[in-house]
């Protein structure tokens, strides 16, 4: 009866740990990515309290709920996703002083999209090379955001957008 208990368990055991995928295993991606630093190299005061920051995520009057969820079937998804609309331009006579605005997005924005993983420490998706780093997903989106001249008629240059997401 022992013997046959023991053999039952270990059974149990095999298809237990045999039910976890190597993929699991070396996909550090997989799970939820909450949204740390929103950034164009840019410092501003959007708040108005006197402190400028490069990252939006601490001036904006925006909410910032936004999670990634990466699932083992190469599909990132967000309910939230922060996407506030900037009108930039750079100040008149100046070489690095801008105007800085932004409107919140109303309602709901999400989106689902395939993801792949390149390497130990890669991810891509939506035409975008992400770096995973212990706990830490850092992704650029080239030439993102414009910056106007002073009176908003033309585009003089574009920055690029750097997010940073930490695992909860």
């Amino acid at each position: 009866m022992k013997k046959s208990l023991f053999l039952l368990c270990l059974i149990g055991s095999f298809f237990l740990f045999s039910g976890c995928s190597d993929d699991d295993v070396r996909n550090p991606v997989v799970g939820n990515w909450v949204l740390k630093s929103w950034s164009i190299q840019i410092p501003v005061d959007l708040n108005g309290d006197g402190v400028y920051s490069t990252n939006l995520l601490k001036e904006t009057r925006c909410a910032v709920r936004e999670i990634l969820s990466f699932d083992t079937n190469g599909i990132v998804a967000s309910t939230h996703t922060f996407n506030p609309e900037l009108q930039i331009a750079l100040k008149e006579d100046t070489s690095d002083e801008y105007f800085v605005d932004e409107i919140c997005a109303e309602g709901i924005l999400g989106f689902a999209a395939e993801y792949d993983q390149i390497g130990e420490e890669s991810i891509s998706y939506n035409d975008n090379i992400g770096t995973v780093r212990v706990n830490r997903l850092s992704l650029v989106f080239k030439n993102a955001i414009k910056i106007y001249n002073a009176d908003f008629t033309k585009v003089i240059e574009t920055k690029d957008l750097f997010v940073i997401y930490q695992k909860v």
